[in-house]
């Protein structure tokens, strides 16, 4: 008396999936015994080429498996079953299944502290692996930082963030076993200057100074009509914090989706310390600077004067250079010659 021998089918519950998308495979056993003959029991191992990737015990001719770790790419999946006392073994044909890498999407934003600068890129879907920040000024890389829960992080110190201010700064998430590359918005970082058109490292109390950056109005270009800034114009604020954790606000005197202009308060500390731009309660710009005594910042414009007696004076127009200590400690080099300085303060008509 010999035993049956049954035809094994498989079938897949989808030809194709993402990364981590669960497929169902069940392997059917066609039953064709004479009466009396017990129904197949046993089990169907699943196997990829020589590797298994899960087992099932037969049950009323079928058996399922239900997987959600294939790699991306494609599988050839058969199905052998392992036969019974009345019943012989067999296999079925191969099943293909595709598994794609899932499309993935990354948001870059920054924040600021009076001690650094943050990059964020958050991926979504969250996933493993970790995100390249670039300049894409020369395409220059700024650092790598791990994914942790979707989100990667850089931080750079105020000076590096200036150095990169006004450039177009992206994140690069290379991809992964299961989840495709891509690319962020494009971030630029806000820049700080003194009003004379300088960066600058330093800024001193009292100086005008300006942000240059983007979306920081709406539209809006407005200038102050006032002798008496206003601390609030198009819908825009800023505010100093300094190194005692004071918190002043700034008089605003021009105000466009690019550009900010506006005065430090008087009695900074010097040391760390932090500008914000606010619109409708949100920060839209930060930038960390160090508060100094005197920051110089020399405007374009010149006059040059003669006295009755025949001596020639240049007069300069700057910011920055009111509070320094005495008119000794005040020097201006002209073409790498010393002149001697009359006067350095409060330009008294403005």
């Amino acid at each position: 008396v010999d035993r049956v021998t049954g035809s094994l089918t498989l079938a897949s519950s989808a030809a194709a999936a993402g990364f981590g998308q669960t497929v169902t495979f069940t392997a059917t056993l066609a039953q064709q015994a004479p009466a009396g003959v017990p129904s197949a029991t046993g089990t169907v191992q699943f196997l990829e080429g020589s590797t298994a990737i899960g087992s099932a015990a037969l049950a009323s001719g079928a058996a399922a498996l239900a997987v959600s770790n294939l790699a991306a790419g494609t599988h050839q999946i058969v199905a052998i079953y392992s036969g019974d006392a009345n019943w012989y073994g067999t296999h079925s044909p191969a099943v293909k299944v595709n598994v794609n890498r899932n499309a993935t999407t990354a948001v870059l934003t920054s924040s600021a502290t009076m001690t650094e600068v943050r990059l964020s890129a958050t991926l979504t879907p969250a996933a493993g692996g970790s995100i390249d920040f670039l300049d894409s000024v020369g395409n220059t890389a700024l650092g790598t930082a791990p994914l942790v829960d979707g989100t990667a992080t850089l931080a750079l110190t105020p000076a590096d963030a200036a150095k990169i201010a006004g450039h177009p700064i992206l994140a690069v998430y290379s991809g992964s076993a299961g989840f495709a590359r891509c690319a962020s918005n494009t971030l630029v970082l806000p820049a700080l200057g003194n009003a004379a058109g300088g960066p600058s490292a330093q800024v001193a109390p009292e100086e005008l100074v300006s942000i240059y950056g983007s979306n920081l109005a709406v539209e809006i270009t407005q200038a102050a009509t006032t002798v008496t800034l206003p601390q609030s114009l198009g819908g825009l604020s800023v505010s100093v914090a300094d190194a005692t954790g004071a918190f002043m606000a700034c008089g605003l005197y021009y105000v466009s989706p690019s550009q900010v202009n506006f005065l430090m308060p008087t009695g900074l500390a010097p040391g760390a310390a932090l500008v914000t731009v606010m619109r409708a309660g949100a920060v839209v710009a930060a930038v960390p600077l160090t508060i100094a005594r005197v920051a110089p910042g020399i405007f374009g414009t010149a006059q040059v004067l003669r006295s009755e007696s025949g001596a020639v004076y240049l007069v300069l127009y700057g910011t920055g250079i009111r509070n320094a200590s005495a008119i000794s400690a005040v020097t201006c080099m002209v073409n790498g010659t010393a002149l001697p300085v009359m006067y350095a303060g409060a330009q008294q008509d403005y």
